[in-house]
């Protein structure tokens, strides 16, 4: 089983409706809306969070300071280290600094890179450093993950950051399945933004719908019609990963 997490705003946490394996917050969210931080403040001991730095929605992530409030407010049992995409020498000098900076937090560190070259020297830094590793749905991942399966302990869990497609999650499920020693998990907002739009998630293309992660963060709202639809997709996407 692949575990899911959702990147949801306020309106939706904590929902009956809306199942989740394990919470994924958002730095500048936590620090921004005290509603958002009392949720994952305020969870059930037994499940975990793991606390994104947000580069993907403000271009660039939160400096340390504000990236270990955050963790210490919500009490985060992963911490994302900084990264950025186009910058793997940047990328890789952060985990050294979060080892430092986010001290008593388990790491989660992102694997990127252009080359090989790159791409194994940060994950030589995680296995050294970290607990989880993250995929980028932007990138290869499934490719780069095979690839070094042999470098990779069962022990690192693997965090897939995104989903592009559901034909690769479904890949990833397969994995998953053959890999049964390994701990896999994904985190999406792809559920809700269909069902806003009154969309099957198992219907066309999931990538570029026109709902940035601004507007779905600071949603106030949803409709009877859109929690079901938001429902629907959710629990669709759950069966594809059990």
């Amino acid at each position: 089983m692949i575990q899911l997490a959702m990147e949801m705003p306020t309106v939706l946490l904590g929902r009956d409706e809306i199942l989740v394996d394990l919470e994924f917050a958002l730095a500048h969210q936590v620090l921004a809306d005290p509603a958002y931080r009392q949720h994952f403040a305020s969870r059930p001991k037994d499940v975990e969070c793991i606390l994104d730095n947000s580069v993907h929605e403000l271009g660039a992530p939160l400096d340390y300071s504000r990236l270990r409030e955050a963790a210490e407010l919500i009490k985060a049992d992963f911490v994302i280290v900084p990264d950025a995409l186009e910058r793997a020498d940047w990328s890789f000098n952060q985990i050294g600094a979060a080892q430092k900076y986010l001290e008593g937090f388990r790491l989660a560190v992102v694997l990127l890179g252009r080359t090989l070259y790159e791409r194994r020297r940060i994950l030589s830094a995680a296995l050294e450093a970290a607990d989880m590793l993250c995929l980028p749905y932007r990138e290869p991942r499934l490719e780069w993950f095979l690839s070094d399966l042999a470098k990779i302990p069962p022990t690192l869990r693997i965090h897939l950051l995104g989903v592009s497609s559901l034909t690769e999650l479904a890949a990833w499920k397969e994995v998953d399945t053959l890999c049964r020693s390994r701990q896999f998990s994904v985190d999406t907002s792809k559920p809700v933004k269909a069902g806003l739009l009154a969309r099957d998630i198992e219907v066309g293309d999931l990538r570029h719908m026109p709902i940035q992660s601004a507007r779905l963060l600071n949603l106030k709202e949803v409709t009877p019609t859109q929690l079901e639809r938001i429902k629907k997709n959710t629990d669709a996407l759950r069966m594809l990963l059990q």
